[in-house]
């Protein structure tokens, strides 16, 4: 089941017309891929689920963040415009 429910490489430019409704459609599909694992789950161990699951243009945001909540909230700042 966990493997049905992985969430496809994001790989969207923040520029792009559709860039907002990807990122939630994405966070959405990781948010269900993360519920099939165990509440014991570390942050550390979400961010590297994270890492895994965006392209290379994308971890350039959060490289540098060592927490999964930061690093999700950076990527929200940069797609979700107000």
């Amino acid at each position: 089941m966990q493997r049905a429910l992985a969430p496809v490489t994001f790989d969207t430019s923040p520029d792009s017309p559709d860039a907002e409704r990807e990122f939630k459609h994405w966070v959405k599909r990781l948010g269900n891929y993360l519920s099939t694992f165990p509440d014991t789950i570390t942050s550390q161990d979400k961010l590297n689920i994270l890492t895994n699951h965006i392209s290379h243009k994308v971890d350039d945001y959060i490289s540098e963040e060592t927490n999964y909540e930061v690093a999700l909230e950076t990527l929200r700042s940069i797609y979700v415009k107000p």
